[in-house]
Parts: C-alpha cells; structure tokens; sequence
C-alpha cells in the first residue's frame, strides 16, 4: 500500500523510535489491499467457472463465526425445524465481513437459478442438492472455515449424506494462505477447496535480516496490545492482505489494533454504528452530513471505498432522467454485478428508489455536488461556498 494513500499513516508513524521508522514505513508499503469491489467481482467469476463444471443443484453458506466446539450439540447450525433457514450471520456479534459475503451469495444466487441461498435441510432435500459451498473472504489460518465446518457438519443429516456420498462440501474463499489451505486438505470430510488468489505473509516477504527487523519491530510495539493475539496476528500468522471490509486479526497488531492509547494504521473492520471521531472514512461521512443537512437520509451504512463511482452513476441517472442498464454498462465498462453493487450504495443512502430513479434527496445532492449546475428552483439550506472532502483512502486503487 503506498503510505500517501492512507490518512493515518503520519499519525501512526510518530508512535516509533526514530530508528524504527523505516521499518515501519517497509512493513507498510508491503501491505496488499485489495478493494470490495474487486473481491467481489473475482470471486464472482471464479465461482461461475467452477459452478459451469456441476451438475444439478448447489447450496451456498456463508463461514461466520461459530459457538465454542462444547457448544456445538446445544447450539446447532440447522435449525430444529427442518423447512427453516440457518442464520446467514451471528446476530449477536454484529454483522462483520461474514455480511459482505451473505450478500455476494444472495446477488450470486439471484442471477444463477442452479445455487440457493443458504437453503433449509428440506429445500436441500426437495432440490436435490448434490454440491455444497462454504464461502468466505480470507483463510490465513484456516482455523474458522475448519471450525465453521465442523459446526456445519454436526448435523446429523448433513454428516449421513456426506456418509453415502449423496453430496459434496467444498470451501470457496478469495484469498487464501498455503498453511490455511493445507490444513483444509487434511480436515476429514471436505471435498475440495477453491480460491481466487494466495495471501502474502511476512516470513517469506523480505530478506532474512529485514524479516527478523520487522519481527522485532511488531514485538517491541505490539507486545502490550492483547494478552489473546500474537504480537504479528492471530497465531502469528503475519499476513499482509488487507480488504477493504475488514482488516484480519491475522495482521500485526500495530497495523489494527486500537487499545492502550495506541493509534491503529487501519481499523480491523467498518463500524456499523457511526463513531465519527473513528477514522478518516467516518470523518468523511460527518462532514457530508454536516453539509447537506437535512437532505440525506441517515442510515448505519458506511461509504465504501468505491463510494466516488456510485456519485458518477447518480449524476448520470440524473442527467438521463432514468436508469438504463444497457447504456451505463456500456458507459461506465462495468458489468451487471458491479452496477447493482453501486446501485444498492445508492438506495441505502436514499438518493435512488429501489426502482434505481432519482429521489428529491438525491436531486438535491446532485445540484449541490456539481458546481455550476444547481437548480435555482431547489431551495436548499447548503452553504454554496462549501467544498466536500474526499480523503484518499476513499480513491480508487492504483
């Protein structure tokens, strides 16, 4: 990641020893990020390649976070009733990134008649599912797919079927390390694991002597962080993939972690309720908020890094009176999936109808964001002078 494109990195940097600085700035700059909208629209391709090879249909699950391993017999996936659906996400721990994926596994289903989404025991039965596929978006370590399908597997009736061979269960994640990935392969009961890339990690990143440095460097200032994480992440994993959603607990902690007065370079995952001193991307949504007033309908939806592309296709539904797909895919270079992605941004802030036409809201945001063009039949209570602020972490990746 190039350290200009982060807003907290000077903040963060002054919390080294001047000796230490350009170790920190190193392990930075090797940081590899990759945007939604790009884990989305690779995954998406993926699956369809892999999905084209399977005959009949396909149940699709999203890997959340499961009950301890003693708690699997009193708190079981599948629900006691058997026509209804499992929980796409754990309620009680907040959605997190598992939410990302209910919702690439809910558009992915809409568009492929062959895959269910998150289908109950007796739908699975009624379909006639053969194929199963757990998704997530990471597996450094592997350790919560493998829990997750252990608790998945509990259930009496998918460990039979599995028995007799009447269904397969894979995993499918987008980015994946080698050790994740092996310890999978051993774990007894899954079929296969598919993935769109492999994840880098600090132990093979650098020259031995710069990898010792840097190790040092996340000990000496992540040693006090957590009394549960490693001071280089989660079982001392080292990762170095950053999304966009979320930043793994498998990253060294200097880079997320936000306790004992110690400021983070990147928060471990997007809050859904607004905490507006938080980070820069939060920051932005206050002062946007603050400029238009009344005029945006607030919501616990935080802008997404690719929140400037949604604004051009509001400006473009704007100009052309309605939505047309055909034309805008064409315009843009965007596909289906990327356009409902953007489009769905753009319901949740009320500026477009779930009929993707312009609201007053959104007409209103429209005059104010493009200079020059503000209808002076709209009485509105911004102030004309006022420039809205886009903090680079919310530009598009190089």
């Amino acid at each position: 990641m190039k350290t200009e494109s982060i807003p907290t990195y000077k903040k963060w940097l002054t919390q080294f020893d001047i000796a230490d600085k350009n170790y920190a700035k190193l392990l930075v700059e090797s940081l590899t990020y990759y945007s939604t909208d790009f884990m989305m629209n690779s995954m998406s391709k993926q699956l369809e390649a892999i999905i084209q090879e399977i005959e009949g249909n396909i149940a699709l699950f999203t890997v959340r976070d499961s009950p301890k391993k003693e708690d699997f017999n009193n708190i079981t996936y599948f629900p006691t009733d058997k026509n209804t659906q499992p929980d796409r996400i754990n309620n009680k721990r907040g959605t997190g990134s598992e939410g990302e994926i209910a919702h690439f596994i809910r558009d992915f289903c809409k568009r492929h008649n062959n895959c269910l989404d998150h289908p109950s025991i007796n739908k699975m039965i009624n379909k006639n599912v053969r194929q199963v596929f757990l998704i997530n978006d990471t597996g450094i370590s592997g350790d919560q797919i493998q829990t997750f399908f252990t608790w998945f597997y509990s259930s009496k009736t998918i460990k039979s079927w599995n028995s007799y061979k009447l269904i397969k269960i894979s995993t499918f994640v987008f980015a994946i390390t080698e050790e994740a990935e092996h310890l999978l392969k051993r774990t007894k009961g899954l079929f296969s694991i598919h993935n769109c890339l492999y994840c880098e990690n600090g132990y093979t990143k650098w020259p031995e002597k710069t990898t010792k440095r840097i190790i040092q460097l996340c000990n000496k200032y992540g040693q006090n962080l957590s009394k549960k994480i490693s001071p280089l992440g989660y079982n001392d994993s080292f990762n170095l993939t950053i999304l966009s959603h979320k930043c793994p607990n498998n990253t060294p902690l200097i880079i997320w972690c936000d306790r004992n007065n110690w400021n983070p370079l990147i928060e471990p995952r997007p809050n859904t309720n607004f905490s507006y001193n938080e980070n820069d991307v939060n920051n932005f949504i206050q002062e946007l908020f603050n400029k238009l007033g009344r005029l945006i309908k607030k919501t616990n939806y935080l802008l997404k890094p690719e929140t400037k592309y949604s604004i051009v296709i509001l400006k473009l539904i704007y100009k052309n009176r309605r939505y047309n797909e055909k034309y805008f895919s064409k315009y843009l270079g965007l596909n289906r999936y990327q356009l409902n992605y953007y489009l769905t941004e753009l319901q949740n802030f009320n500026w477009i109808d779930k009929n993707n036409n312009i609201t007053p809201q959104g007409k209103k945001t429209v005059n104010y964001l493009t200079k020059g063009k503000k209808n002076r039949n709209t009485q509105s209570c911004i102030d004309e002078n006022a420039e809205i602020y886009y903090p680079k972490s919310l530009w598009a990746p190089d």
